[in-house]
């Protein structure tokens, strides 16, 4: 998993784990999703962007959020939405 573009924001990543182990505005909705994501940042957990509410994308773009993490243990990777890029810890 590599690209050109480079993160800026590694210093809004925190120590925060997620808050659910599910999305929990999609749950409410009874709407399917295929991964959970949570923000480095305060640890809100959404869906990814290729489900119905896009949860984690949608947190990003209100907060200013940039950086998130899956939430399954055998994903092993961050993103960060403004820079389009992996994030290198």
């Amino acid at each position: 998993m590599s690209n050109d573009n480079q993160c800026t924001h590694t210093g809004t990543i925190t120590k925060v784990g997620p808050q659910a182990q599910s999305c929990v505005q999609c749950d409410a909705q009874g709407w399917e999703y295929p991964d959970i994501r949570f923000c480095t940042v305060c640890g809100f957990t959404g869906c990814c962007d290729g489900a119905k509410g896009a949860h984690m994308i949608e947190h990003s773009k209100s907060t200013g959020h940039p950086v998130i993490k899956p939430v399954n243990p055998n994903e092993d990777w961050v993103w960060c939405y403004p820079d389009e890029a992996y994030v290198e810890l």
